[in-house]
């Protein structure tokens, strides 16, 4: 009988660590290495384009770093950190991943933290009993990090006008300027807490506490009228939950 297969994404800036952790990993049957990836951006790019069980992420990366992947990344991975520094080992568990690994490492150590994180992921896909069906509730998001301007951003929900989704991307448009984050609007529908948001559009989310105003514009579509003037589209399906919403 063929074994289960778990995808694996290996980010490392440095090519030699890449080739070693390939190597280590050909040993073992039960993964297959699906993306490799020399900085922290594409890292995230292929985590969410190819959602692979687990993530050997290094910690000290171009653009993000390990740790701001996880912040960013809409796809949640089983991670196992690979890194030369001790001092992130803390801060790495408390990110829960399942193993922390400090280079250099024997072939004997990596494969006991991938088969840490096998477990880890046969444990995220058991049949849930009654006792641990929390677990599968979306998490309410209160913030949203993201990159601008090279810097790491934390957008407060609270601070969010509304949301429009772009091609691989959405944004954020907040009462501190717009800000773009690779994640879609399905997640962020999600993830917000209904009592405030509303997907009034496939294209839209709207705070609700930002509608002043819902206007025709034609047949069978309308504009919510927003606090800053602006107006947003509004589908047949939108305005069905706006008036049960807004109980209009």
């Amino acid at each position: 009988m063929e074994s289960i297969k778990y995808t694996c994404l290996i980010a490392d800036d440095e090519p030699n660590a890449i080739q070693l952790i390939k190597l280590y990993a050909s040993s073992i049957q039960e993964i297959e290495i699906v993306a490799e990836c020399a900085d922290g951006y594409e890292a995230l790019k292929q985590l969410n384009a190819l959602k692979p069980s687990i993530a050997i992420l290094d910690i000290r990366m171009p653009r993000l770093n390990g740790f701001e992947i996880l912040e960013v990344t809409e796809h949640q991975p089983v991670v196992v950190f690979s890194t030369a520094y001790d001092e992130y080992a803390i801060q790495a568990f408390e990110a829960n991943a399942a193993d922390y690994l400090l280079k250099p490492y024997s072939s004997e150590r990596f494969r006991k933290a991938i088969f840490k994180a096998i477990e880890k992921v046969k444990s995220r896909t058991a049949m849930p009993d009654p006792l641990k069906m929390r677990e599968n509730i979306p998490e309410v998001l209160n913030r949203i990090v993201t990159r601008h301007n090279q810097q790491l951003v934390i957008i407060p929900v609270d601070e969010i006008i509304y949301i429009e989704a772009r091609d691989d991307y959405v944004e954020i448009h907040t009462s501190k300027g717009m800000f773009r984050k690779q994640i879609t609007l399905n997640y962020l529908e999600n993830h917000l807490d209904p009592s405030h948001f509303a997907r009034i559009h496939r294209g839209y989310i709207v705070r609700l506490a930002e509608i002043t105003g819902i206007v025709p514009w034609s047949r069978n579509s309308w504009m919510a009228v927003l606090k800053n003037g602006l107006k947003v589209s509004v589908s047949q399906s939108g305005i069905k939950i706006l008036k049960e919403k807004l109980g209009i």
